[in-house]
């Protein structure tokens, strides 16, 4: 028995106090001139050892964990029981007075009496409190086993029912008395229970329990995966708790057949094929013929239908667009965002058609993509798994739109690039090579100003054609047609030219180089621009005196990357820029001038390559470029 603990009470002070009362009158008994002599003292030990029974008692009840009601009842006990003997202790004490007898001995017996009554009464009714404490327990555990959803059963030593619960009942189809008494194998076919017989029952004499699922048979024939637990008791007997997992396979297997419907419809590349997949899925997967998709069209803020089912098409031709001119299930859902499961559609005064065939109706919310609506010919038709596999293909559908939606604005802006890039690369380069031909020739022909003009003009031809070739590489990156001129280059051997190139024109920096020999990595032709851009940046933006340009590389095999520092010693670059400084139009550090095409073209090729490139401090001044890319395959000498 296991009660909760309470809080001390009232009622262990009074069995307390009641034992000290007497072993007062006992005591005083003793040494007053009216007891007994000392010779009779021993009459005494028995009254003393009741009243410290008392006290001991009590001061054992305000430790225990017994409630207060059970608690009060030892106390009725006590009182009732000392007040019974009392009262034949107080009409022995009469009967001694009326005879003439001695006093003193009487009230002795009076006080004798009540002390034994009183322990005694705490004995009694403590015992009493325990039977009642048990008897609620039983009482408490038939409620819960009666109550629980899972079915219950005991059977004895040879396998016939002596007990089961309303849920075993109700489970298996059967009333009780058509149980009782009869052997389990009438629940099951010939295979499942000789399954029982040759492996669950010997698990169960081993270990004394058994957990599995097998195929059990209601009143009605009918066959459901049943979920067992079987335990065996000390006495032989067995417990069986079963319950009915057929809601649960079904679910799992709704949720695998989603999955793989999932798997399919992210490939979809359009919002209408994404729709026609999700009615399927309802259709097929789902076992719900009558679904239909709505999307949300913002020209005309309405809900237009974009696919059904077929046999929605079958029975409903003109299928309804919902707005907010119009009261309608649908479109309340949807600007709800919330979920909707009408039982009985003919109790709904907001339907959009009064007169539809359809009684129950599930409306599910795609987002602010659109909704989902399920119907069905009768009346509650949907239960809680219904609703649950509705969420998640709905989810699945609003995933699947999203990345339609993106793969479509991707197209539209890949088309524009490959226009762009067309453009560039017949149009404006074509034009260029026209106009720098011409002004060589002229540059060659003239004199004077009009010389230093045309070889102005050759130098700006020349800047244009680079610029248009950088803009036509990263045209390339983001189309992914730079992806397939991706091979091993020679990443020391770039830096070292780019490097050369670069001291030809910045003879006053100095550079601090570290650079191992045959390091490749995976990028293309536009890799010695990349550095190119990063190192002439960290020269032109240094505002010091004595510039400094560092350049060391850190192959990393174990991650098959590497990574090339380059670091300077101006003003560095602000913490607020350092995430925003590669994206176009922001220019370099120290200055505020350029186009900042430089810093984009290269994020935009380092990702392309597969690395990543960010700014660091640093030390003591300056900014550290550290871009990463993927080692090459092969090492070059």
């Amino acid at each position: 028995m296991s009660v909760p603990v309470s809080r001390r009470h009232w009622q262990p002070i009074l069995i307390i106090l009641s034992g000290c009362f007497f072993a007062t009158l006992t005591l005083s008994s003793i040494y007053t001139p009216l007891g007994p002599t000392v010779s009779d003292i021993s009459s005494y030990v028995m009254p003393l050892l009741l009243s410290g029974g008392l006290i001991l008692f009590g001061g054992w009840l305000t430790q225990s964990n017994l409630e207060s009601r059970y608690q009060t009842t030892i106390v009725l006990w006590c009182v009732g029981s000392m007040s019974f003997l009392g009262l034949l202790g107080l009409w022995a004490y009469y009967l001694v007075i009326t005879a003439g007898l001695d006093a003193n001995s009487a009230a002795f017996l009076l006080v004798a009496s009540a002390s034994f009554g009183g322990f005694g009464g705490c004995i009694a009714g403590y015992y009493n409190v325990i039977g009642r404490a048990r008897r609620e327990e039983a009482e408490l555990a038939a409620r819960i086993i009666d109550s629980t959803m899972d079915g219950i059963s005991v059977l004895d030593e040879d396998g016939d029912y002596l007990f089961v619960n309303p849920s075993y009942t109700d489970i298996l189809g059967y009333e009780e008395a058509e149980l009782i008494s009869e052997h389990w194998t009438m629940l099951y076919d010939d295979e499942t229970e000789q399954y029982i017989y040759d492996e669950v029952l010997p698990t169960v004499e081993q270990s004394g329990t058994w957990f599995g699922t097998v195929s059990a048979q209601r009143a009605d024939g009918t066959e459901f995966p049943q979920e067992v637990a079987l335990n065996r008791l000390a006495d032989g007997k067995f417990i069986a708790a079963i319950r009915d997992v057929s809601d649960h396979l079904r679910y799992e297997h709704i949720v695998e057949e989603l999955h793989e419907v999932t798997r399919e419809m992210v490939k979809a590349e359009t919002t209408e094929e994404v729709c026609k997949m999700a009615v399927d899925a309802a259709h097929n997967v789902l076992s719900m013929p009558l679904a239909a998709v709505w999307l949300y069209n913002e020209s005309t803020e309405s809900l237009e239908p974009v696919e059904k089912t077929d046999v929605s098409g079958l029975l409903f031709r003109d299928v309804p667009t919902y707005s907010a001119d119009e009261p309608s299930l649908s479109w309340d859902a949807f600007k709800r965002q919330e979920l909707r499961v009408i039982d009985n559609l003919a109790t709904e005064d907001s339907r959009a058609n009064p007169d539809t065939r359809i009684q129950s109706e599930m409306i599910v919310p795609l987002g602010t993509y659109g909704v989902l609506n399920i119907g069905s010919m009768g009346t509650h038709a949907f239960d809680e798994i219904d609703e649950s596999v509705a969420r998640l293909l709905a989810a699945n559908t609003e995933v699947a739109l999203e990345r339609a939606d993106r793969e479509h604005a991707l197209t539209i802006k890949n088309d524009q690039l490959e226009f762009l890039n067309s453009l560039l690369r017949h149009d404006i380069l074509n034009g260029m090579m026209v106009i720098n031909s011409r002004a060589e020739t002229l540059a060659a022909e003239l004199a004077g100003d009009h010389q230093r003009y045309a070889k102005t003009i050759v130098q700006w031809c020349t800047d244009i054609t680079d610029l248009v070739i950088h803009v036509r590489g990263v045209l390339n990156a983001l189309t992914g047609d730079g992806l397939e001129t991706r091979t091993d280059v020679n990443l020391s051997a770039v830096l070292e030219a780019e490097l050369d190139r670069i001291r030809m024109t910045y003879s006053d920096v100095t550079f601090s180089v570290d650079i191992p020999a045959g390091v490749t990595v995976e990028a293309n032709q536009f890799l010695s621009e990349v550095f190119g851009n990063v190192i002439t940046n960290a020269i032109e933006h240094n505002a010091n005196d004595t510039p400094l340009v560092e350049v060391f590389v850190e192959p990393d095999p174990a991650n098959d990357e590497v990574t090339v520092h380059i670091g300077d010693n101006g003003s560095g670059v602000p913490d607020a820029q350092k995430e925003t400084i590669f994206r176009r139009g922001v220019t370099g550090h120290a200055k505020t001038s350029g186009t900042g095409f430089g810093l984009f073209f290269i994020d935009t090729m380092v990702s392309q390559y597969g690395g990543s490139v960010v700014v660091k401090d640093r030390e003591p001044t300056g900014a550290l470029f550290c871009i990463t890319l993927p080692l090459g395959a092969t090492v070059e000498a």
